[in-house]
Formats: structure tokens, sequence, C-alpha cells
């Protein structure tokens, strides 16, 4: 912190613990002579806004801004400064990159340092190296980008776009008689469904539905009856 200062930057630094934002300001008030605002779930929305924009804006402000993870991790943005300090490890690292997105937001300019505190031969370092393998893991699954396009080699590209040999073809002639796989036309056995020759005007619509196999019937569209008006005797 002390040559983030000397060089005019500024610093987050994010813990999960409010008990250790709390010991963090003091120390810093010991180590650097100024008591750095201290953002966390109990802060009121007014403090809250009034830190960002001193954080933001004021030149004579808090050069170093403590956050808790949970709280500071998500809806600010907090450009101005150039380093951010995790003092403690959280188990999700989503959430601590989340949490240094806060520094990569529209209108930052500079490049952002992120540092990682871990006390050797501690749960820190087995929670570090948990979260690096999750990130290997997902790299490894997800990726990003369509990159690996571009590194196959000619062999597998052709694999790729290539139709499988045991892939099932339709031929011309199950194609023309429509019975390839019994469905596709209309009545699900293979077989064209026989149309009834039917004179205009000569067959009812009811007597036409009972004629038509079930399958191929559409229900009757029927007008409603209009309804009987109740007379009211006096």
């Amino acid at each position: 912190l002390d040559e983030v200062l000397e060089s005019g930057e500024k610093a987050l630094i994010f813990t999960q613990f409010k008990e250790m934002g709390d010991r963090l300001q003091i120390h810093l008030y010991d180590v650097l002579g100024f008591e750095p605002p201290f953002l966390h779930g109990g802060s009121t929305r007014d403090q809250r806004d009034e830190m960002v924009r001193s954080f933001q804006e004021d030149e004579d402000g808090a050069k170093v801004m403590i956050l808790s993870l949970k709280a500071g991790g998500v809806g600010l943005n907090l450009t101005a400064a150039t380093h951010v300090f995790h003092y403690d490890r959280w188990w999700n690292p989503a959430v601590e990159d989340q949490a240094t997105d806060r520094t990569y937001r529209i209108g930052q300019t500079h490049n952002v340092q992120v540092h990682k505190f871990i006390t050797m031969g501690t749960l820190e370092e087995k929670i570090d190296g948990m979260l690096e393998s999750k990130r290997d893991l997902a790299d490894r699954v997800v990726g990003t980008g369509e990159g690996w396009l571009t590194e196959l080699d000619d062999d597998a590209l052709r694999r790729l776009v290539s139709l499988e040999p045991d892939a099932d073809i339709m031929g011309e002639e199950e194609a023309s008689n429509g019975n390839g796989n019994g469905n596709g036309n209309g009545n699900g056995n293979g077989h064209a469904p026989s149309v009834l020759p039917v004179q205009e005007d000569e067959v009812a619509e009811e007597e036409m539905e009972d004629l038509m196999p079930a399958k191929v019937r559409t229900p009757l569209k029927r007008k409603p009856k209009a309804a009987l008006r109740k007379g009211v005797l006096s």
C-alpha cells in the first residue's frame, strides 16, 4: 500500500468479515495516518453513495477503501482504483472475480493489479489450491470464445462436418411413398389415408365426420345456442 500511495494510485481492500474490516481500519490508521472508509452490509444507502462518490471524484479523498466481499462486490463502479487486495479468500472464485470487476468498468483506462494474501500452511493456502483447481476445471470444460475451432487440424475439421456412415438416410423411393418411418403421413401406419369421394351438398357435416377416420377427424365448430330469457311474473 505504501508503494501504491507513493505513486498516486488508489486501492480497494476486500474482506469477507466485517470484524476484520474494523481491525483493518484501525491498523491502516496507525500505518498510513488516515482511516480509510469501510463499506459493508450495515452501511446506509446515503453512506454508501457518499463513500463511492468521494473515492471516485475527490482528489483529496481517501486513496484506500475497504469493502466487504458481499456488500461491495456488486453494483459499484470504482474505476478510480488500480490495485485490488483480497485480504482473505472466499470459497467461490466467481465471487472474488465479481468483486475485482468493480474496477473493470466502463471508464477504466489503466491496468489493474490484483493481490491476494495467503498465509502459508493455513486454511487459506488450502482454499487457494481449491480455487485454482476450480478455475482450471472451468477453463477446460467451458472455455471462452470460439478459438478452439482454429486449432482443429484438417482431419478433425473434416470429421466435424461430415455425415456419419451409420446415419439412417431415407431413400428416394421411401421419400416418394411417404412411408419411411411410419410417421409424417397423418395416420402413423405407413399408408396414406384414404380420401372419401363426397359430392357437394349431398352429405351433411355430421355425416362426413362419422365417415372420416378417427385420427383425421376434426371437431365441428357449432354456433352457440341463444340463452333462454327468463321472464319475471309480477
